[in-house]
């Protein structure tokens, strides 16, 4: 987007207002924090003053002309998944669900305007990336269904088994059997 086609788009707060999804204390309040050195994005601290994430995301897909993604109703590839190991999604919160026709992996997340967390999954995963808007929950419950939460599987099985100590204990009984 260019920095002319800015100044057209809604601003977040203004859209949570006109949908009913904040009021304009709540929004001022999160806009006040911001001024306060709050780093985070308006967004995010909407959430934390109780602003539900249906209503942040529709607000998002909005003033950014997209279509936030339903990751509970998709069918994720498996290719796409085996491109992206589970420790990984779950450190960036991102969920890759499709291959295009170009090799290109789409990825679901909280922010698709993130392009810092784009390199990283494209260093990741070796090849271009797409990021997708979807609400985080959404994003959690998609990782926890398509990756399992053992990660590393060789090296902790294999530093239990240099860890372990076997005891063979005596038995006096049993010397006499033999």
């Amino acid at each position: 987007m260019s920095i002319g086609q800015r100044a057209t788009v809604s601003r977040l707060g203004e859209l949570l207002i006109q949908q009913g999804g904040a009021t304009a204390d709540v929004i001022n309040k999160a806009l006040k924090a911001q001024r306060r050195r709050d780093r985070r994005k308006l967004g995010e601290i909407l959430l934390d003053l109780g602003v539900p994430p249906s209503q942040v995301n529709a607000a998002l897909g909005l003033q950014f002309g997209v279509t936030l993604l339903d990751l509970d109703d998709l069918e994720p590839e498996h290719a796409a998944i085996d491109s992206l190991d589970a420790s990984f999604v779950r450190d960036h919160n991102v969920f890759p669900y499709r291959l295009d026709e170009m090799g290109r992996l789409h990825v679901a997340t909280t922010d698709a305007s993130d392009e810092t967390l784009a390199r990283a999954v494209m260093e990741k995963a070796q090849r271009g990336v797409t990021l997708e808007l979807a609400d985080g929950l959404a994003v959690q419950r998609a990782i926890d269904r398509h990756y399992t939460m053992l990660t590393n599987v060789d090296a902790q099985a294999a530093a239990a088994i240099k860890d372990a100590r076997v005891v063979v204990a005596g038995v006096p009984e049993l010397a006499g059997l033999g």
